[in-house]
């Protein structure tokens, strides 16, 4: 019986707790990296390692000229995604690439819009998964919402 639950939480443990759906709200993937290039992508745009338990890039479109991408990052627990959020959070307000730093609350998470890099863009962190969306044409706060309601 302990060997079980030893090799159910195992199990448990290797499971991404958010995988990006094929299709968000109007919008349909295609893009979908859970490769080591996507974790090395994350670690480009931190300019740093760090534990990592999984990352992923995903990229949806729909029919008219709408665009997200989602950079997620799974850390091996709520501690070190939190370390995580803070190590780029704290970088916002001198950053010259971001501007424009606003709070939101949707569902009890604190979600941060920017606007950068020619996009608008939200970052937060939930539980042990940080994501950033970034998107044209796009209704931000429905999008991070529905991904919020996805994150197990």
């Amino acid at each position: 019986m302990f060997l079980r639950i030893i090799i159910i939480l195992l199990i448990a443990n290797l499971v991404l707790a958010f995988t990006p759906p094929n299709n968000l709200l109007e919008y349909y993937l295609v893009r979908y990296d859970k490769s080591e290039s996507a974790k090395n992508e994350i670690y480009h745009l931190h300019g740093k390692r760090f534990p990592l338990k999984e990352a992923f890039i995903a990229e949806y479109r729909n029919n008219s000229n709408g665009k997200i991408i989602i950079w997620g990052s799974v850390s091996y627990n709520n501690k070190e995604a939190k370390e995580l959020f803070n190590m780029m959070h704290t970088k916002m307000p001198n950053s010259n690439l971001f501007t424009g730093l606003k709070k939101y609350k949707i569902k009890q998470i604190d979600i941060f819009y920017v606007k950068g890099m020619g996009m608008d863009n939200v970052y937060f962190v939930k539980d042990n998964i940080n994501i950033w969306i970034a998107s044209i044409n796009v209704d931000l706060f429905k999008i991070s919402e529905a991904i919020i309601n996805d994150i197990k």
